[in-house]
């Protein structure tokens, strides 16, 4: 009796530890599809912020937000979603009843530009590596079979904002580099301008002034006005192209009474 005791307790053990998991298994999915899908809006000031990264620091998913600035993400309450960019403060909002209910959030961010070097920024990333949490389904080296391989569609949450729960490099990459390297591409483009401003002007003030200015005013010989530019382009003659005319003139004329030295 005692022994079939014994084997009546064990069965209704085992069956309580069978409804306990049960129970926790289906929370566990209750609990999953229970995340609502939120539309949001990130701004600075009255304007829609573009290219801002969104992710949710729970569930690894994240987003960007579109040229108005609109995005979505699946969330829960209490999740914790990250918005960050090379051009504004990082902020963290976390997801209260109100979002969840209204399925809406607008984000405001503060300006907090950073620029790194991309050569430092890619050093960064690749020696921060082993530091970053990736999807345990997410192919990191990929061999002949892997890329052979059909495509896991399990490994990507597509709600139509290519959410992913993959970690790319070249992406993380490219998003935290591009207002970086439009911002350098800018500065370079002005940069060729203002050179290519002060290299013609020399000829321009020929132009301008005309061939007697050079002769009867600074008493230098026809012949010898480009060789008086080019030494006055030595001495800076160039950085003046946005000065006025006497500034000019009188440049021209300080350094006419040197050339003319120097020929003596």
């Amino acid at each position: 009796m005692k022994a079939k005791h014994i084997i009546t307790l064990n069965v209704k053990t085992a069956l309580l530890v069978l409804l306990l998991f049960s129970i926790g298994t289906t929370t566990s999915l209750v609990a999953q599809e229970e995340a609502e899908v939120l539309q949001g809006k990130v701004k600075y000031e009255d304007s829609y912020l573009q290219d801002i990264n969104i992710i949710n620091l729970r569930s690894n998913l994240g987003t960007s937000s579109n040229s108005h600035g609109i995005f979505i993400i699946p969330a829960v309450e209490g999740d914790s979603i990250l918005f960050s960019s090379i051009s504004y403060q990082n902020r963290i909002i976390v997801v209260t009843d109100h979002h969840i209910q209204d399925h809406l959030m607008t984000v405001y961010l503060e300006p907090g530009f950073n620029e790194l070097d991309e050569v430092e920024i890619l050093r960064k990333v690749r020696l921060e590596f082993n530091n970053v949490a990736v999807d345990q389904r997410a192919v990191l080296d990929a061999d002949e079979i892997s890329v052979n391989s059909a495509p896991n569609v399990q490994q990507t949450f597509d709600y139509n904002t290519q959410l992913t729960n993959g970690v790319s490099l070249t992406s993380i990459y490219n998003a935290i580099t591009k207002k970086a390297r439009a911002k350098k591409r800018s500065e370079n483009d002005e940069k060729n301008h203002i050179t290519h401003l002060q290299n013609e002007f020399p000829t321009k003030i020929k132009a301008e002034y005309g061939e007697d200015f050079f002769t009867e005013w600074l008493y230098i010989p026809a012949d010898e006005i480009n060789l008086f530019l080019d030494f006055c382009q030595e001495n800076g003659l160039g950085e003046l192209y946005e000065s006025n005319e006497f500034i000019v003139k009188n440049f021209l004329v300080l350094e006419s009474n040197e050339y003319l030295k120097l020929k003596k």
